[in-house]
């Protein structure tokens, strides 16, 4: 099965892996998510924010988040 495939849920076995484009997140991709789950937490956007809380920087949002 080719790697762009279009898959449906049921055709993705437990422990298969994907590789994807490389892409390093930004902040603007940051705050578009944001917009868009509509979680704006001041955790995921203001640096200082998050420093003041034991945070190095701000955080990513769950699922724009990468290993």
């Amino acid at each position: 099965m080719s790697q762009t495939e279009n898959l449906y849920y049921e055709d993705v076995e437990v422990g298969r892996t994907f590789r994807t484009a490389d892409h390093r997140i930004t902040e603007a991709d940051i705050r578009d998510f944001g917009r868009v789950t509509r979680d704006n937490h001041p955790l995921h956007t203001d640096a200082e924010y998050a420093r003041r809380r034991a945070f190095p920087a701000s955080s990513r949002t769950g699922c724009s988040g990468s290993p």
